[in-house]
């Protein structure tokens, strides 16, 4: 299937690149066409006419005309110089076209004894590529396609006319003639085959019933009556009759291809907008906490399959809550906003980053060392700093806990390792980052963005519990109104999965999950401007 306007930059100038290839063969065919006339009348006694009796008759200024629309579609693609001179061309084929309707002009298009002549047809079909060649040099191709489709049934008339012998409705027009014209149109349907009506024939499908009826339906009809209705005697006008029919018929048909692909594109666009908001944070349009528990799931069988390391990093925003305080409830969002933008551009493409609570971010990290993570947190802590978003005490900070998944814990337990992390990096003041250790013990590793003194995975612990008591004993539940849930009430990646999906975020719903991760950052910077 060709590739439309939907497709990335790379794809689009290959089609491109295919279309202007695919337009060169019928233009080569109209270069030999009508330069063997021309060659004729130059050189009367080569006897060319005598060898190739189907070029008598076409008249030089035909021939001209096609010339100057051929080497038009020669030129290159997407040059502002090349889209100059084949509107220039265009409009001298016009000029030559239109001149056969100018009653003091009519002894031009005519030689010898008349024989020799730019008929009205020949005139109105090149008047019609004129505006073709020219429309496909505008940003809405649709038009020009659409009139060389509409030169198609004054062709399909003409041809009948020179089967018949006979000068039909518009004069007559001779065989070498229709030949160069037909490659015209072919040409120029080709040229721009990725864009406007043919894109949308394409993208409908290479065999359409509704179109093959509308062509051959007219012509079965036309020859049952003409053969076995005793109608011979209007062979001519009934053949004329279904000519014009079909040609009709081709236009209409793909015009209402067009409009069917425009509405299809319209509802796979909505469709994309509402999966984006299903698995995205309205926010900050990164992963929300569904998606995120879906990836993780996916990444964990990854490196289980691969023996290769996955990390959580959770990061958390310092005193948040005075973002608010600042600007109210819209100025705290787009502080979220700044902070996701921020962080996106560090991270690679098969990394994933979502928002797991009100202001705790995660990000999987899948095939990096230790160092390395450690390192990329504090890069990522150090940027939110740099964003010097105001919080009425100072810029807003963060803090980041970091646990390298192992392949005998559970999501949940990961998670609370990571988040135990954080906590004991808020502890100690904020704007840094601890490393948990593994599930086996050890001693926590840190890389604070302020230095600070290292103290025992243990020590901390034990003042972390102490922190907890005394603001439990600070702030004691009253009854059923107790106030709002605490931010980590739950983890993000695991805990009960009743709406979620189940089995791989394959089922999640969304396109992304059901693909390699090419482009991760892109699609969720997308994302972010779609959410806006």
């Amino acid at each position: 299937m060709m590739t439309t306007e939907a497709t990335t930059d790379g794809q689009a100038v290959s089609a491109a690149d295919w279309c202007y290839v695919l337009s060169i063969f019928p233009t080569i065919f109209v270069v030999f066409v009508a330069i063997v006339p021309v060659f004729g009348y130059l050189m009367p006694t080569s006897g060319i006419f005598g060898v190739l009796p189907v070029f008598v008759g076409v008249h030089p200024i035909t021939s001209i005309m096609a010339l100057l629309l051929a080497i038009s579609l020669f030129l290159p693609m997407n040059r502002l110089w090349s889209r100059r001179v084949a509107l220039a061309l265009a409009g001298a084929t016009f000029l030559l076209a239109i001149g056969k309707f100018v009653p003091g002009l009519a002894g031009v298009y005519s030689l010898g004894d008349g024989s020799t002549k730019t008929a009205m047809n020949t005139a109105l079909v090149f008047v019609m590529l004129a505006f073709a060649r020219a429309g496909l040099e505008t940003a809405r191709p649709a038009r020009g396609q659409f009139m060389a489709l509409l030169s198609l049934t004054v062709l399909f008339a003409a041809l009948i006319g020179y089967i018949f012998d006979d000068a039909g409705l518009y004069g007559h027009m001779s065989l070498a003639t229709v030949m160069m014209s037909g490659g015209l149109v072919v040409a120029l349907l080709c040229r721009r085959a990725n864009k406007g009506l043919m894109a949308s024939v394409m993208a409908m499908g290479a065999f359409r019933i509704d179109l093959t009826v509308s062509v051959l339906g007219p012509i079965l009809i036309g020859w049952t009556l003409v053969t076995y209705a005793d109608y011979g005697a209007y062979a001519q006008a009934i053949s004329v009759v279904v000519a014009h029919i079909v040609g009709l018929n081709i236009i209409l048909q793909v015009i209402g291809m067009r409009r069917s692909h425009i509405i299809e594109r319209k509802r796979r666009a909505l469709e994309d907008q509402r999966l984006w908001d299903m698995v995205t944070d309205e926010v900050t349009g990164i992963y929300n906490r569904a998606s995120l528990r879906a990836r993780f799931a996916e990444l964990t069988e990854e490196a289980r399959q691969a023996r290769s390391a996955l990390t959580v990093i959770v990061l958390d925003l310092d005193g948040f809550s005075a973002v608010n305080s600042v600007g109210g409830y819209e100025y705290g969002d787009e502080a979220l906003r700044c902070v996701a933008q921020g962080v996106l551009p560090h991270l690679r493409g098969e990394d994933c980053f979502g928002r797991a609570h009100a202001d705790e971010f995660l990000v999987f990290l899948p095939g990096l060392r230790a160092t390395q993570v450690a390192t990329l947190a504090r890069q990522l802590c150090q940027v939110i700093e740099k964003l010097e978003i105001k919080t009425g005490q100072g810029v807003l900070t963060a803090s980041a806990g970091v646990a390298r998944w192992h392949f005998s814990e559970s999501s949940k337990q990961v998670y609370e390792r990571a988040l135990a992390a954080l906590e004991l990096a808020r502890i100690r003041g904020g704007n840094q980052v601890c490393v948990a250790p593994g599930p086996d013990g050890g001693h926590a590793v840190w890389s604070a963005v302020q230095e600070v003194p290292v103290e025992t995975w243990p020590e901390q612990l034990d003042k972390a519990a102490s922190l907890q008591a005394m603001q439990k004993a600070a702030c004691p539940p009253s009854g059923p109104i107790s106030g709002p849930a605490p931010d980590h009430a739950g983890s993000p990646i695991s805990g009960p999965t009743s709406g979620l999906p189940k089995g791989g975020a394959t089922q999640v719903g969304l396109s992304m999950f059901e693909r390699p991760m090419e482009g991760l950052v892109t699609g969720l910077s997308k994302a972010a401007k779609l959410s806006k």
